[in-house]
């Protein structure tokens, strides 16, 4: 019997159509491939009845060429589709571009120091000063290195009972041409079983190489170590630390360099407390001009804005640390001066939470920050979360947030890179951070001088610098942990 004819049709059961090839976890998708797949793929790889049974469609247009990969044959196969969304969308994602920071490593000659860990760098005119730390034993000698020459001298001082004890995790400040050392641990107190803190002033006369000590009037702070300062005009602002009973500190002090007096400052109704840390950082952000006033303190503090520095971002900034319950912390504050509407605000302050846009950094304790042009720097620091995924505690991240944007930005590092670790005294000097000493959980940082310039001018053209055959030129995108 003769069936009658009948054109042929086609069902979704008679037709094979391939596999669809799986993603690798290593592929690497975002803003940087040519192509930013969908969200879903097995949603949106879709096909209707009219384009399967369409003369110009060949089942083998759907096989992969083994020259192309998956994402691009989806490109080369559906880009002539006006409806595709896909199709824009590497336009439609915004790129942030990375700023470029330099390390370089600064010849120095001399009496060069011995490395060691909690020492500070403080900056006076041309000079910088080297004070305390640990190396082995704690420390209280005093280096100057001359910046225009980078030779180290050994500033050698009357034997005399007022020359600052050995110690660590103090702060030094600069106030004229006197050096301002506060806190620390000192020696080991056998009752107590443990390295006390003195509540003293010490402050070193540059010109005549005098230390003096000095009891402020007023009410004394319990003495600490691990705490951090900043220093505007005649007043030093100190906040946490921990004290001679081992508990994590939350108080705020100041003292006035000029009547040599305490004070305790108050806040306004609207502060957010940062609350009980230490082994944090804290940095003063004014106009340059600002600090050539004397005799002016955080209370009366001249007017000088411009387009970078404003009242908005001007202030003390507070950044990490590790709070009463050890835990690490990466957030920031800034402290500024409450402006004076009514009697009732006057000599008050206030701290707000900075919330930049922006990937915060990596959590930490005992790092260092500073200053360099518009950016707040960020570098070293201990993250003993770390060590279960990567075998160490140090952080190798370094944090860059542009005071003028309020952003946090992506740094990218060229030139000799130094170890990561924790405890680095640093200090400013124009665009550039001076770093020296630290130690990680494998030894000691040596004892050369480092500098991480900033300056995005100054950099500018280093990649074409590569191909010169230096000692070592890495490039290292601080995208590495994400806690």
């Amino acid at each position: 019997m003769m069936l009658p004819n009948r054109s042929p049709r086609f069902f979704h059961e008679d037709l094979k159509l391939p596999k669809l090839p799986k993603l690798q976890l290593s592929m690497r998708i975002g803003p940087t491939t040519r192509l930013s797949p969908p969200r879903n793929l097995s949603q949106n790889f879709e096909m209707s009845t009219k384009t399967i049974l369409s003369p110009s469609f060949k089942p083998q247009d759907l096989i992969p060429s083994p020259s192309l990969g998956f994402l691009d044959l989806l490109a080369q196969k559906y880009s002539k589709h006006p409806k595709n969304e896909c199709s824009d969308q590497p336009n439609k994602t915004p790129k942030t571009k990375p700023i470029i920071f330099s390390w370089t490593i600064k010849r120095t000659y001399g009496n060069t120091p011995a490395s060691r860990v909690g020492g500070t760098l403080t900056v006076i005119g041309n000079d910088i000063y080297l004070f305390g730390g640990q190396s082995g034993d704690r420390l209280n000698e005093l280096k100057c290195l001359k910046y225009d020459s980078l030779h180290w001298d050994t500033i050698t001082t009357p034997k005399d009972l007022e020359v600052p004890e050995p110690r660590d995790g103090h702060i030094t400040l600069p106030y004229k041409n006197y050096l301002v050392v506060y806190g620390g641990a000192g020696a080991f107190n056998t009752i107590l079983h443990a390295r006390t803190c003195s509540p003293l002033l010490h402050i070193l006369d540059t010109q005549s190489l005098h230390w003096k000590t000095h009891k402020p009037i007023g009410r004394l702070p319990d003495p600490r170590r691990n705490h951090s300062a900043a220093i505007i005009g005649c007043t030093v602002i100190i906040y946490g630390g921990i004290g001679n009973d081992n508990n994590t500190l939350a108080d705020f002090h100041g003292v006035n360099l000029d009547t040599m007096q305490w004070f305790t400052p108050k806040f306004s109704k609207d502060t957010v407390k940062p609350g009980p840390r230490h082994s944090f950082s804290m940095c003063s952000v004014y106009h340059q001009a600002m600090f050539k006033v004397n005799n002016c303190e955080i209370f009366n503090l001249p007017v000088i804005y411009d387009e970078d520095f404003t009242r908005k971002n001007c202030g003390i900034y507070i950044f990490g640390g590790m709070n009463g319950e050890r835990r690490v912390l990466n957030d920031m504050f800034l402290l500024q001066t409450v402006k004076k509407n009514s009697k009732s605000d006057k000599n008050m302050l206030k701290i707000i939470r900075v919330e930049g846009s922006g990937k915060f950094p990596i959590a930490r304790h005992g790092h260092s920050m500073g200053l360099c042009g518009k950016y707040v720097v960020i570098v070293g620091g201990r993250n003993d979360e770390l060590y279960a995924g990567c075998r160490q505690s140090h952080v190798d991240e370094i944090g860059a947030f542009n005071i003028t944007t309020s952003h946090w930005e992506t740094v990218d590092l060229v030139g000799l890179l130094p170890i990561s670790c924790w405890g680095v005294a640093c200090a400013t000097i124009g665009s550039k951070l001076l770093c020296f000493g630290g130690m990680n959980l494998s030894s000691f940082a040596t004892n050369e001088l480092w500098s991480l310039e900033t300056n995005q001018d100054s950099i500018e053209g280093f990649e074409l610098k590569k191909k010169d055959n230096p000692i070592r030129i890495l490039i290292r995108r601080n995208t590495k942990y994400n806690l």
